[in-house]
């Protein structure tokens, strides 16, 4: 009897951890896109389309991931152009998009909550390194810390930023609430190529500034730099550009509408050369 007793208490121990196990992985709610992408190969003169698989992680961050999904969606990524912030080890995705061979900044996706730790929100506190995805905001770096109003850290909207190099002083500063594995050939080739294109003479420097009289009446203006830097209409030591004053943020405004320059790909073939074709959510 006592045999068969213990026999039970094992099964039902196994059970219970097999059960543990099911509920602990069912948690776990992860969204998996695949982002369609044209990439020009520098070396082969031609585009090749590659695919970049994330896995969204809804448990760690669910207002950022259902933020990016309603973009999804909506189409927002689609013809969006990846970028990198001048002096930035990460490259940027959502906010500019083609528009023949210019490029446009897009309409602003509604915010969402800052979901990490110097927010106050127990979120997604993963480390900011190459094969993760965060959520680009606004913000001020001050005393080495980003250390900003709640209105900046609140500011994030559905860009995002991967980066190409460990980030630690991002650490528990932005939501980073997705992953794509390197260890995949597919996605390995394809971020490689990316970095690519946006490293030596492959990019065109962009100059993105703001005129207008206040935040909610706003031009935004996305200018090559060269062509810039010859318009009789600009003029940098007064920050005027065709009679009006740039708008420079300041005190606790949101960062985003600073004076800031941007690597944009170049136009390879009439077609710029890192553009996204779609986003799939599987």
């Amino acid at each position: 009897m006592k045999k068969i007793f213990k026999v039970l208490v094992n099964v039902l121990a196994l059970c219970l951890g097999v059960f543990a196990a099911f509920t602990m992985t069912a948690c776990k709610d992860i969204k998996t896109v695949e982002v369609k992408l044209s990439i020009y190969n520098y070396t082969d003169n031609a585009f090749e389309e590659k695919t970049l698989t994330v896995d969204l992680y809804r448990h760690l961050a669910p207002k950022t991931v259902d933020n990016v999904l309603s973009a999804i969606k909506d189409g927002y990524y689609d013809g969006a152009v990846a970028y990198k912030n001048e002096g930035a080890n990460y490259i940027s995705l959502g906010e500019f998009k083609a528009d023949g061979d210019s490029i446009v900044k897009q309409a602003d996706r509604p915010t969402v909550e800052g979901e990490f730790k110097a927010n106050g929100v127990d979120g997604s506190n993963l480390s900011n390194k190459k094969g993760y995805v965060g959520l680009w905001r606004s913000y001020t770096k001050d005393g080495g810390s980003f250390t900003v109003s709640d209105s900046a850290r609140n500011s994030g909207t559905a860009v995002w930023y991967m980066p190409t190099a460990t980030k630690a002083d991002m650490d528990g500063y932005f939501a980073v609430f997705g992953k794509f594995d390197l260890d995949s050939t597919a996605n390995s080739e394809a971020f490689t190529m990316m970095q690519t294109v946006l490293t030596g003479s492959n990019y065109d420097s962009y100059e993105v500034f703001y005129t207008g009289e206040s935040k909610d009446a706003l031009t935004v203006h996305v200018i090559k730099t060269s062509e810039l830097e010859i318009d009789e209409n600009y003029d940098e030591a007064a920050g005027t550009y065709g009679g009006e004053t740039i708008y420079e943020a300041k005190g606790s405004d949101l960062a985003s509408f600073d004076k800031h320059t941007v690597y944009m790909p170049k136009v390879e073939n009439g077609a710029f050369a890192i553009v996204v074709k779609s986003v799939k959510i599987k």
